[in-house]
């Protein structure tokens, strides 16, 4: 007899092969989150919960990001704006949700999975504090592993099952293109490249 929610050795094969094809998952951030102006290296914030107050934002990149453009080219940004966030932003973290949903089957099998996290900052703060903001953006990942389905998980990080490797990158891989302009924040803050990188 096997228990029908434990998966077979098959099915453990085909989840991982599940999980591979998703990876890897890029998660979106809005400028300076979470908990911006702080020098801290973690948070209590959840990425679920940074990725709903940035998809409350979407208008307001919208408009920014057209903003002073006329004709095609602000309908253009509208639109480049409105794909972004369906295309990366939303996909991300659907791509999330099916990776914790297969990773749970690949842990009762009894494997032990490291997870490399690394963390983006675009360039518009100092080199230093990008790093404190990158290690806040993986921490804020690790927050959503520990409350996933109400800490579904928490029992293999606490017995090392699940191992994550944090690797803060700050700004140091930033396209050279990426405005850094606190006064221009169309481009530094709201436009696409901006965005990628973070």
């Amino acid at each position: 007899d096997t228990n029908p929610e434990q998966p077979s050795e098959t099915d453990t094969i085909t989840t991982m092969e599940k999980i591979e094809v998703l990876l890897p998952i890029t998660l979106y951030f809005h400028n300076d989150e979470p908990d911006p102006r702080t020098t801290q290296t973690t948070t209590q914030q959840n990425y679920q919960a940074t990725l709903a107050n940035y998809l409350a934002l979407k208008e307001t990149y919208r408009t920014e990001y057209a903003k002073g453009l006329k004709g095609e080219s602000y309908i253009q940004a509208q639109n480049d704006i409105e794909q972004f966030f369906a295309d990366s932003v939303e996909q991300g973290f659907r791509k999330l949700e099916e990776f914790s949903s297969l990773l749970i089957y690949h842990l009762t099998e009894g494997y032990t999975v490291t997870i490399d996290v690394c963390g983006f900052a675009s360039p518009l703060h100092k080199s230093d504090y990008n790093l404190y903001l990158s290690s806040r953006r993986i921490d804020s990942f690790v927050n959503y592993l520990k409350e996933y389905k109400n800490g579904l998980f928490l029992p293999y990080l606490e017995k090392g099952k699940i191992i994550i490797q944090r690797i803060p990158e700050g700004s140091s891989l930033a396209h050279k293109g990426v405005s850094n302009n606190l006064n221009d924040k169309r481009n530094s803050v709201y436009s696409i490249a901006a965005s990628r990188e973070r």
